[in-house]
């Protein structure tokens, strides 16, 4: 598990936040949002925690909430994809699955 880079830190217990897993993001409103890959932030947030450290503080139950809202929102870009490639594909007069 690789570490993250300097002052990639929790907000909470001031440890080290792993790079290649999950932390819970705070933006500038102090709003939590689920982040499944530090390495892949591309947003500035005010802070960030470990998940544990959250559950810890807030809940599990409002751990399972951000978790539940991120993957609402992966699986309604998902489906919006599929529609999309369906499309292009009665466009292209091609096999319809």
């Amino acid at each position: 598990m690789s570490t993250g880079p300097a002052g990639v830190t929790c907000a909470i217990c001031a440890r080290d936040i792993p790079t290649d897993g999950p932390a819970i993001g705070f933006l500038a409103s102090g709003e939590p949002t689920w982040i499944p890959f530090v390495e892949d932030l591309r947003t500035r947030f005010s802070g960030l925690a470990h998940p544990a450290c959250f559950a810890a503080r807030d809940g599990v139950d409002e751990l399972i909430a951000l978790v539940t809202k991120n993957d609402e929102k992966e699986r309604r870009g998902f489906w919006a994809l599929i529609d999309q490639i369906d499309r292009l594909k009665k466009q292209a007069g091609g096999p319809q699955e």
